[in-house]
């Protein structure tokens, strides 16, 4: 899942790029597994199937969040960059290209998986 944030203002951060990843990690039924069992391997393969749905849904939520409240600060922090720019004449400043910035958020809460990692990449024109 890729969500993208971009900004009009020629000092703005450029974008904000928010990847998911999630594993699923599915049960496969063995084909030496005696054929009583068979019918529990393939409801269990069913229930891992389900709660890798949810947690898709649950990483899908926490990516909308985080992009929401990355939007918001980067507004933010555009508003501040451009008024201190401005202060001190250092206009020219904001038009040097800059590396972007990128961090990984290992989320915590009930729907926690070592299996869900979010990527945030600030660039900056």
């Amino acid at each position: 899942m890729l969500l993208r944030f971009s900004s009009n203002n020629k000092h703005a951060i450029n974008s904000i790029n928010i990847t998911v990843g999630v594993k699923n990690e599915r049960s496969e039924v063995n084909e030496r597994v005696n054929p009583a069992q068979k019918p529990l391997a393939g409801e269990l393969n069913r229930h891992a199937g389900q709660l890798a749905g949810e947690l898709n849904h649950h990483a899908g939520q926490l990516t909308g969040e985080l992009s929401h409240r990355a939007g918001q600060l980067a507004g933010k922090l555009n508003r501040r960059v451009v008024t201190f720019a401005d202060e001190f004449g250092l206009s020219n400043l904001l038009r040097l290209p800059y590396l972007p910035y990128s961090c990984d958020i290992q989320p915590s809460g009930p729907y926690t998986s070592r299996f869900v990692s979010i990527k945030v990449i600030l660039e900056v024109l």
